[in-house]
């Protein structure tokens, strides 16, 4: 609470050194405790607070050398000035008779001299303008080069989609159809006369039906999980959806991709699910995903800074009744932090990650 009030005035106050280490006290306060959650975000946030410093030391340092080589320059400029003076108090002795020569000699000079500065003025204004032009002329052909890039890019997906589809449809056609067929077929044919052999056929053809369709959907994410780097497939998949306005972070990523597989693909379904339900409901801006693998406890943190909620008054939907059943299998938890106006926090831990695998 002491830390806590202290970084609350040192905010207020802009004191980033105290910030810095209100940050590092708090982040011991909660290793001690084991609570290594809150320290990574206050050793994340100190960190911040250092480059700041960093950096605002490094502008003061610039400016302070800019200072000394400006005063310097004009300390020069001052010398020349004087040096010049005298040069020309100089000549003015000597010159003294010729005085009103030099004086007409110099108004007659300076008129052209006017006139040629004005013409380069006006010369320098056209081509700015010439050069604004050009720049927004470029700025608009480079947009869309972007946007037929993007096109190219859509159809190209959906053209990846629609193939993916047909597949599809030749699957469900070819398989398990035909076998749906056939147990009609043997139903219509059996109506009068049940015989043991014609069941246990039929149910080894609804058997091998739904192993079909298992293997089916089950196919759809597997296979690119299998083929790729699990957590570049989640960056990727973030990344698609929210764009610069997500941050994805992973640790360790090496032991993360080496996962067991079918976890892989449930923790991939999670964050699906994850992401229809903030689209949907939180009306986000921006998301935060965090990846922890410690001590063979995988630990998930979803953040949003969408509208939020109440979790007591607030029924849980079937999206979330999902994600639990996915974690019953892994023997895995979920938490729900989320107040109106504040945005929302999912943490997921799933225990004992070789017992898991032995049972997988």
């Amino acid at each position: 609470m002491v830390f806590s009030f202290g970084l609350h005035t040192a905010i207020e106050l802009g004191y980033l050194n105290e910030q810095k280490e209100i940050y590092d006290n708090l982040k011991n306060i909660f290793i001690a405790k084991n609570d290594y959650k809150q320290a990574y975000q206050y050793i994340s946030k100190s960190n911040k607070i250092k480059d700041s410093i960093s950096q605002l030391q490094k502008d003061k340092e610039v400016n302070e050398i800019e200072v000394k080589y400006k005063t310097l320059q004009k300390e020069n400029e001052i010398i020349l000035l004087k040096k010049d003076q005298e040069i020309q108090e100089a000549k003015l002795v000597q010159e003294k008779s010729n005085k009103n020569i030099i004086l007409y000699s110099f108004l007659i000079l300076l008129v052209p001299i006017i006139g040629l500065q004005y013409i380069y003025y006006q010369k320098l204004q056209a081509q700015s303008e010439l050069n604004k032009k050009q720049e927004e002329i470029n700025k608009k052909e480079i947009a869309a080069l972007l946007t037929d890039q993007e096109l190219k890019i859509i159809k190209a997906a959906v053209k990846g989609k629609d193939k993916e589809r047909k597949r599809i449809a030749q699957e469900l056609h070819d398989s398990i159809g035909g076998n749906l067929a056939a147990i009609k077929l043997k139903l219509n044919n059996s109506v009068n006369d049940y015989q043991a052999n014609s069941i246990n056929t039929i149910n080894l053809q609804l058997d091998e039906t739904y192993e079909q369709v298992r293997h089916l959907s089950h196919d759809l994410i597997s296979k690119k999980i299998s083929k790729n780097n699990f957590c570049n497939i989640v960056k990727e998949y973030i990344q698609s959806i929210w764009g610069d306005n997500s941050e994805f972070n992973a640790y360790p990523k090496e032991k993360i991709n080496l996962l067991n597989e079918d976890l892989q693909n449930e923790i991939f379904k999670i964050f699906q699910e994850l992401t229809t339900n903030t689209i949907k409901h939180a009306k986000a801006t921006s998301i935060e995903l965090q990846i922890n693998l410690i001590e063979n406890e995988l630990n998930i943190l979803f953040e949003d800074n969408g509208i939020g909620f109440n979790p007591e008054h607030q029924k849980e939907g079937i999206g979330y009744e999902n994600i639990k059943n996915r974690l019953n299998k892994f023997r895995g938890s979920l938490n729900i932090d989320s107040r109106i106006n504040r945005g929302t926090i999912i943490n997921i831990e799933i225990p004992t990650l070789t017992a898991v695998h032995n049972e997988v």
